[in-house]
């Protein structure tokens, strides 16, 4: 049996509309409710942001540890993940829970501070553990803590050749004066096609195609 919470009539599940949100997989309204047009009130904002702190504190772990452990949603990096509902949404369906808890014990953030942990542990939400702080600050922090990753050391290339590094001066070349007098001598024969040449020198056809053409090497007659 479930209760509707507009008549206040219990009836069997049965009786309900399907769908999702609720954990019987059945809505709080049934086929005679709706035929005589009766729907649920519409929350406040006032019942959501209370609703939301409730969900929120649903998911806390306060134990004999410092950390209050988030057991929620999470993200890729660990930081919980409160859902918002859709009334009082701007642009993102939720909010870290971090943050959220910040707010809950010290007001509303200031705009452009992120929340830090001083514990360094993703889904504590201990406002004891947490500090508003510019981004300066945070990455501060982070290095502080030794906690910066240092960046790999890029691998030295040697520069660009210029313009004037012609054919086998050049260090990208992939062909030789010598090889490309000997395709083209091939080539105008009649015996050779630019598929072979290209197979029995290693390159693309593409490469072998305008070496021959002139195209490229125009250095070598």
């Amino acid at each position: 049996m479930k209760r509707y919470i507009v008549c206040g009539i219990e009836k069997p599940d049965s009786t309900f509309h399907k769908g999702g949100g609720t954990k019987d997989g059945r809505r709080n309204r049934c086929y005679e409710c709706k035929k005589r047009g009766l729907y649920a009130p519409s929350p406040s904002r006032a019942e959501l942001k209370q609703h939301m702190v409730e969900n929120f504190w649903s998911h806390v772990e306060i134990g004999a540890a410092d950390c209050w452990h988030w057991n929620g949603p999470v993200n890729n990096a660990g930081y919980g993940k409160l859902h918002v509902p859709s009334q009082l949404r701007h642009s993102v369906d939720h909010v870290y829970a971090h943050r959220f808890s910040f707010e809950l014990h010290y007001g509303k953030i200031a705009s452009g501070l992120y929340v830090c942990h001083t514990c360094d542990v993703p889904n504590c939400v201990n406002p004891n553990h947490l500090f508003a702080g510019t981004p300066a600050d945070n990455i501060h922090d982070a290095q502080a803590k030794g906690r910066m990753r240092k960046a790999a050391p890029k691998e030295k290339r040697p520069p660009f050749p210029p313009p004037h590094y012609r054919g086998e001066r050049n260090p990208l070349a992939k062909l030789t004066d010598g090889i490309v007098i000997e395709a083209r001598q091939r080539y105008k024969s009649g015996e050779w096609s630019m598929r072979k040449l290209a197979a029995a020198y290693g390159v693309s056809k593409r490469c072998i195609q305008f070496a021959i053409r002139g195209t490229t090497w125009t250095h070598v007659t």
